[in-house]
């Protein structure tokens, strides 16, 4: 065991498996840890010096993320929670990275002020600016379905109205006209409503569509009576499992309630899917939606009837790889003529020295226009962005796969056509590692508790 893993364990031992600070400073930590920690030549590790060797081991990880994500397009997702009094705020990242999803933390932030969209969204800025990172690089944030969860991502668009109404307008023009535009850029970040949250609000939409919503009542006022004491020690008895009564903000507590009422299920399927089908609807409006199911043979077929949402799903993707490539432009830019050599700008005030002589200079002038350098490197940039583009937007359009086994690896698939679709797969490492739910907020409420 070396120094590094020796204060690595003792940092997971107070953060991953939260015992407490105390723990350290135990008689019996002491006499495990007294003959370790004087092999590696080492201090004891104790409650007074354990959280300055967290704060570097934090400052290590941040530095790696930073650079992890410099210049990469990612997804984040986000939820609040509350307890023991203190509001916490969670926000992950998730992208792409050799072909697997990597999901890091970003921060825990504790909200000291009310959980309004505002607030959120300044908390949100402040943490992205600590990361360097920039809203351009944000492709989508998942929440749950709170109107201020949804509002904080509004607003943090809001700042580029002007700029998203332009980028509407090109895209608006493409569906028509295939005419390559080399100003393209989408900073628009789509916001995505958490999959099991959606799931878990048609659940609560079906059961207060219920005609008989009093069966489910009746079966609550049951669950009460078998947790009174003449019933409950006769249930022990028996070795049956306690009843569990239902919580309103607990997810899956209404469904555990009614596990063993097996005569719910054919009424569940009957009535369950009219609320599911508008939230199906509502769910796969969503452009970030769209461009995966687009890049995902396993299940494109379900486009095939809908050309209005092919047509929405390609446009999005040609904003996505226009704002790709100008990240990529952006990183790599080609270098400038040295101060040394002649530039126009440089060239005209000689010019102008010139032209303030007499009139015998208009062969000086005469050569001085042929030795005029023209930098040409920004028009060979352009055009060679150009046909980056030409060349990722004719993949995007002719993209039609043959249907794939819903049990193949969706990145592996990607990996393997790299070459064949070089651009598409760029666009696969991102539409791909949107999450698909929240940051759970039960996460955040172990954490201080």
């Amino acid at each position: 065991m070396g120094k590094d893993e020796a204060k690595n364990a003792c940092i997971d031992l107070v953060t991953v498996e939260k015992f407490p600070l105390a723990v350290l400073d135990s008689k019996g930590f002491q006499t495990l840890t007294s003959q370790i920690f004087r092999g590696l030549d080492i201090p004891a590790i104790t409650s007074r010096n354990i959280m300055g060797l967290v704060d570097e081991k934090l400052n290590c990880n941040s530095s790696e993320i930073k650079a992890t994500l410099e210049n990469r397009i990612i997804s984040l997702k986000m939820d609040t929670a509350t307890r023991l009094n203190r509001g916490i705020l969670g926000v992950n990242v998730q992208y792409m990275n050799c072909d697997k999803i990597c999901i890091k933390t970003l921060g825990l932030i504790e909200l000291k002020v009310s959980h309004t969209s505002q607030n959120i969204c300044s908390e949100i800025k402040t943490l992205l600016n600590e990361f360097n990172l920039h809203k351009e690089q944000i492709y989508t944030i998942t929440t749950d379905n709170g109107k201020n969860m949804v509002k904080a991502v509004d607003i943090m668009n809001r700042c580029e109205v002007s700029d998203l109404n332009d980028a509407d307008n090109v895209l608006e023009e493409s569906l028509y006209n295939e005419e390559v535009t080399t100003n393209l850029r989408i900073h628009s970040i789509s916001s995505i409503k958490c999959a099991a949250h959606t799931l878990q609000l048609a659940v609560k939409d079906f059961m207060l569509s219920l005609e008989s919503v009093e069966v489910i009542e009746k079966a609550r006022k049951i669950v009460k009576l078998l947790r009174t004491p003449s019933f409950r020690y006769l249930i022990a008895e028996k070795s049956l499992p306690q009843p569990i009564l239902d919580v309103a903000t607990r997810w899956c507590s209404t469904y555990q309630m009614l596990k063993k009422l097996q005569t719910f299920r054919s009424f569940c399927e009957k009535h369950l899917k009219p609320s599911l089908k508008d939230r199906e609807e509502s769910f796969f409006a969503n452009n970030a939606v769209l461009c995966s199911i687009y890049l995902d043979p396993r299940i494109r077929r379900v486009l095939l009837q809908k050309p209005l949402s092919i047509m929405l799903a390609r446009a999005q993707l040609k904003g996505l790889l226009a704002q790709i490539l100008n990240l990529k432009k952006s990183m790599n830019p080609i270098p400038r003529t040295s101060p040394n050599s002649p530039t126009v700008s440089g060239s005209l005030e000689q010019g102008n020295e010139l032209l303030s002589q007499n009139s015998t200079t208009c062969s000086l002038l005469k050569e001085f226009l042929n030795n005029i350098e023209v930098a040409s490197d920004d028009e060979a940039e352009d055009d060679a962005h150009i046909e980056q583009l030409k060349k990722g937007y004719s993949e995007i359009d002719n993209y039609c796969p043959k249907p794939v086994s819903l049990n193949r690896n969706i990145m592996e698939y990607w990996k393997e056509k790299q070459f064949q679709y070089p651009h598409l797969y760029q666009l696969a490492n991102v539409v791909h590692s949107v999450p698909q739910k929240m940051l759970y907020g039960v996460s955040c409420a172990k954490i201080i508790s």
